[in-house]
């Protein structure tokens, strides 16, 4: 539980060494890919900054994942489907290959699918059967997403939300503390005053919250891999051809 770290001092090239926390144990490989890729490099000085301003999230991170890791203790049923997110990803990824192969192959009009060697309804069957498998594995990655990255984004949306809301706090403390006399009028003004402050409080935070969940990129894209798996299904499996940007989600490289 130790690390190092070579810093260059009065012309020396020195190594110091430091104890690394159990909780950096926690944080996953994806974050630790995307802060390689994405921490702004362009001098010194910015890189550090761009570490300290990433550092809180990760640190939440890594809490969260540690108090995951409690309940898989006293779950292991779901200590197994979240542990192995990447091989439900790529069983996902061939069913896609698939159904994609297989549409290729068997469309020749607009009539129904046929493989050679095998009859219309049979080829049908086959799309239908790994269509439901895919459509599993979608809901499963996206749950599975939810429960990783959910209270995350649900923390950070509330942050901000009481941020925005700050900027009506002065406000409406001032119009609250000049209605404060002993009419009734004016206590009742007060009153609704005080009631139109925590219902902007509440809104702008759930907006902030349902404005994150949304807009996440990868929410974005999990929802539309699952609406499009069920179109493949009930409408035409040419929808399935979305499955395919998965390859371009899968690494890392393709992304930049």
């Amino acid at each position: 539980h130790c690390g190092s770290a070579e810093v260059l001092r009065e012309q020396r090239l020195l190594k110091v060494y430091f104890a690394i926390p159990p909780i950096c144990y926690f944080l996953s490989k994806e974050s630790k890919k995307e802060l390689v890729y994405n921490v702004n490099r362009s001098n010194p000085n910015s890189k550090v900054n761009d570490f300290l301003v990433r550092s809180d999230d990760l640190i939440e991170e890594m809490e969260h994942q540690q108090r995951l890791e409690y309940i898989f203790s006293k779950w292991p049923l779901l200590a197994v489907l979240c542990r192995r997110v990447q091989m439900w990803k790529d069983i996902s990824f061939l069913c896609a290959l698939t159904i994609n192969l297989i549409v290729l192959l068997s469309y020749r009009d607009i009539q129904e699918p046929q493989l050679p060697n095998m009859t219309s309804s049979r080829t049908r069957q086959l799309i239908v059967g790994l269509a439901v498998l895919q459509v599993v594995m979608s809901i499963t990655i996206f749950l599975l997403f939810l429960l990783n990255t959910g209270p995350l984004l649900y923390r950070k949306a509330v942050r901000t939300g009481k941020k925005r809301s700050q900027k009506y706090i002065p406000y409406l403390q001032a119009q609250t503390m000049l209605t404060t006399t002993e009419s009734k009028q004016r206590r009742r003004q007060n009153l609704i005053l005080s009631s139109l402050f925590d219902f902007i409080d509440r809104f702008i935070m759930w907006f902030q919250i349902a404005k994150i969940f949304i807009l996440h990129p990868k929410m974005l894209y999990y929802m539309m891999y699952i609406t499009f798996a069920f179109l493949g299904i009930f409408k035409f499996s040419f929808f399935f051809a979305f499955h395919l940007f998965d390859i371009i989600v899968r690494y890392q490289e393709l992304r930049n």
